[in-house]
């Protein structure tokens, strides 16, 4: 399949964004053991398109040998195949369907168009506006022209791409659209409206006459008619800036966080950013996600800075040049944009609009605030920091990490697994399930924990206070690159989090007995 689908490795096959249509077209609904299918009958799949049985021996799915029948599990049954199947492409229902032959012929024409909308295109879903045989021959009768003449355009391939929406577009999608709401095509400055006079659904002022004929990579609406592209000028210059742009489409929540987050001036400014701008219902959404009582409560936080550049790329992304894969954001964190069901997902978020163009880059426009890993989830993620991810549940301090810790941002100093055993043995401390016991773990780690944020780039000598209710204070000194806490701990590695920092310790930090910002110990 690695092969089929024109990929290197299977990495990159697992990375595509049609692979869960792949692998619907391997399910069917209900337990159907090889007793209860029937030889010569097609059967559908979860992804919609059908596969044909034969029994034999050895029995077949399509061109696929059943090799192991009959694993049945608690909510199944599996059937092994020796192949992978793949539904028929985009072009494979077109060379099926005898009314689409003249667009088949003109899709193959134009360039490597073709390739877009068969197995070799890197996964994307794609939904093609076909116009059917009758369409293109009223077409020509209508325009005093032939499909030769069309063949032979040098255009041609801006004419398909305007025949192509990026995305599994479904017509039940279109028809729940405002009519004012316009859909990007490939066509680098066309869009089309889809409206329903009379109950009858149009793209561009064309009827579909048959909506949603099921392909493998995308869908296929046939049409009644044939869009013309616009003419081939640019765009006039977008003359907004991206808070002016912002304000324009009326993202009143996302102006008023920007300005409290002091970044106006950023996005005022001279260089080109990309935005994914949540929508003033997904700040609403959000209000509650934070644990907060308002926006106003959401606009007063520490955290909203952090929050914002998460949505926030260097440089101009336009939908014809994104790539779907991991993008770092001002931030810090990377989002992940991949194909969605109807478009784009923006690490999860559906994409309302796109390509809002502002004189200093894109806004496109989100359905819900994105949050990138808190300080909680990072740690819980990172092997080596088990040991204090528990010691934080047991001490109640869980909550201060997370996105519903009020808006604060905090630098963790987090021992390692190592350290801490370092540490039992040291102390005289029997085993983990002792420190977690003890009546003093809350402040231990708190002597871990500074307010604020103190990326790696500003950490300098000094000393700073912690969270420690004796008001301890940790001491830093840095030296060829290496920093140390309190004389002899160096820092090991770091590890970024959406609200906080956290740098990796090779010991226990331990604040001195009775007294605000005295002397502290460490164990390593």
């Amino acid at each position: 399949a690695v092969t089929a689908l024109g990929e290197d490795s299977l990495d990159t096959l697992l990375a595509r964004a049609d692979l869960g249509e792949i692998l619907k077209h391997h399910v069917l609904n209900g337990e159907l053991p090889s007793s209860a299918l029937e030889s010569g009958t097609a059967y559908t799949t979860l992804q919609g398109s059908s596969v044909m049985f034969n029994s034999g021996t050895p029995s077949t799915v399509d061109i696929a040998e059943v090799s192991t029948p009959d694993l049945f599990a608690t909510n199944g049954v599996i059937h092994a195949v020796s192949e992978v199947l793949l539904p028929n492409s985009i072009e494979g229902v077109l060379a099926l369907s005898p009314d689409l032959s003249t667009i088949l012929e003109v899709v193959r024409r134009a360039g490597g168009l073709v390739t877009e909308l068969d197995w070799r295109n890197a996964g994307k879903l794609h939904t093609l506006l076909a116009p059917t045989n009758d369409a293109f021959t009223e077409y020509f009768t209508a325009s005093s022209t032939s499909l030769e003449a069309l063949l032979d355009r040098e255009d041609l391939e801006d004419f398909v791409k305007y025949h192509i929406l990026p995305g599994k577009v479904t017509s039940e999608f279109l028809e729940s659209a405002d009519d004012t709401t316009m859909h990007n095509t490939l066509h680098a400055w066309g869009t089309l409206t889809a409206t329903q006079p009379g109950g009858v659904l149009t793209l561009g002022g064309v009827p579909v006459d048959t909506p949603d004929v099921i392909a493998g990579n995308g869908l296929v609406h046939k049409l009644g008619g044939v869009l013309t592209p616009p003419a081939p000028t640019q765009p006039p210059a977008a003359t907004m800036n991206l808070v002016e742009k912002a304000a324009d489409l009326g993202l009143t929540s996302l102006v008023a966080a920007v300005e409290a987050a002091g970044l106006k001036a950023t996005f005022e400014g001279s260089d080109k950013y990309t935005i994914f701008a949540p929508s003033n219902a997904a700040f609403a959404a959000a209000v509650t996600a934070l644990g907060e009582a308002d926006l106003a409560a959401v606009l007063a936080r520490e955290d909203l800075g952090e929050i914002l550049k998460f949505h926030v790329l260097q440089g101009q992304v336009l939908t014809d040049t994104v790539e779907m894969k991991a993008y770092v954001t001002l931030q810090g964190a990377s989002l992940e944009i991949a194909r969605g069901g109807e478009g784009a997902l923006v690490s999860g978020s559906e994409v309302a609009e796109f390509d809002q163009m502002a004189s200093n880059g894109v806004i496109h426009v989100l359905e819900k605030v994105i949050l990138p890993p808190s300080c909680a989830a990072v740690a819980a993620a990172t092997p080596e920091l088990s040991t204090l991810v528990e010691a934080l549940a047991a001490a109640s301090l869980t909550s201060v990490f997370e996105w519903t810790n009020g808006g604060r941002l905090h630098t963790v100093f987090a021992p390692t697994d190592a350290a801490f055993t370092a540490y039992f043995a040291a102390e005289g401390i029997a085993d983990k399930a002792a420190l977690l016991a003890r009546e003093d773990l809350a402040e231990i780690l708190k002597y871990h924990v500074v307010s604020g944020k103190i990326p790696s780039a500003t950490l300098a000598d000094g000393t700073i206070a912690t969270l420690s209710t004796d008001t301890a204070t940790l001491t830093l000194a840095t030296a060829d690159g290496v920093v140390t806490v309190n004389g002899d701990t160096a820092t090991t590695g770091r590890v970024a989090c959406g609200n906080g920092e956290i740098f990796l310790l090779a010991g226990v930090l331990s604040p001195a007995a009775g007294g605000a910002g005295g002397a502290a110990t460490t164990s390593r």
